[in-house]
């Protein structure tokens, strides 16, 4: 039969002077039936203990009360989740276009909010009308910039007066890199158009041709993206050939006006230059494959 410890209450065998567990000595007078119970180790904390176990409890709840207490207080939209744009035109005169996405989304959020605030800003007020968003640059744009949206307050509401409303904006900035623009398209004039000299040497002038205007028209309005009709008829209709513009399509056509320089006073081996108004084109995808036609006079008599 064992005994037990008195001290520790391990169990020791018979005989054994001392406890194996803790180094008591055995008193023989301790009945081996009797189990005593161990002592328990009471752990005492200081004071400072005690002020710091209380300071790490408050830091750990703190952050997640006030949480709870500013989003319950106040509705925290996420802007990066509804700031749109996309990206249209050609490579080097690329134009964005800025939008909220989903916008019925968004509003609602806002107008729900603004119900509680009709006291301070009259009977009914739609709170998403003083939001809108800007961009540092829409156009001229190139595959691989970088363009920033962001969020914009008008009217009279600005980001402290949404807070005293409840709704607080949170990454009012976005940054986007443009992409998906077409390459420009390249039109040689010279498959289109040619140059004659007449008069005499000396005093000769230059004329300038389509050899083929629908063609170059159409191959215009390709570029551009405008849906034209495939018939003649088109250049009898002003939407698409009015000298005196107003579409787009009767503007590619009108400002189709190659300048000759010299003109007049002509002899055999000047040379004659046909300018461009490149600027106009390129904003519609359209580079011509020479910025400028050079010709040399000759036939003159």
């Amino acid at each position: 039969m064992n005994d037990y410890c008195y001290a520790c209450g391990a169990k020791v065998k018979k005989h054994e002077r001392f406890c194996h567990n803790c180094g008591a000595m055995i008193s023989k007078s301790t009945p081996s039936n009797v189990l005593i119970e161990p002592k328990k180790r009471k752990i005492n904390f200081t004071r400072k203990a005690k002020i710091i176990c209380i300071i790490l409890t408050l830091l750990i709840l703190i952050p997640s009360v006030s949480s709870i207490i500013y989003h319950s207080k106040y509705t925290v939209i996420d802007m990066s989740d509804y700031i749109g744009v996309s990206f249209s035109g050609r490579n080097g005169n690329g134009q964005a276009e800025i939008f909220f996405i989903p916008e019925d989304e968004l509003f609602a959020k806002l107008r729900n909010k603004s119900r509680n605030v009709v006291k301070k800003y009259g009977d009914y007020v739609d709170v998403a009308k003083f939001i809108s968003l800007s961009i540092d640059k829409n156009s001229g744009l190139t595959n691989g910039d970088k363009v920033v949206v962001s969020l914009v307050f008008a009217g009279r509401c600005n980001e402290y007066d949404f807070k005293t409303m409840g709704i607080v904006f949170k990454n009012t900035e976005r940054k986007f890199t443009v992409s998906g623009l077409e390459d420009n398209i390249e039109i040689d004039l010279r498959d289109y158009s040619l140059i004659r000299f007449s008069g005499h040497n000396g005093n000769g002038y230059a004329d300038f041709y389509l050899l083929d205007a629908e063609g170059l028209y159409r191959a215009f309005w390709n570029a551009a993206g405008i849906d034209v009709p495939n018939d003649d008829s088109v250049f009898d209709d002003e939407r698409y050939v009015n000298d005196y513009g107003g579409t787009t399509a009767s503007d590619l056509v009108a400002y189709f006006e190659p300048e000759l320089s010299p003109r007049l006073n002509l002899s055999n081996g000047d040379k004659v230059i046909i300018n461009l108004n490149e600027d106009f084109y390129e904003q519609y995808g359209i580079v011509f494959t020479q910025e400028s036609l050079e010709y040399i006079v000759s036939g003159l008599e």
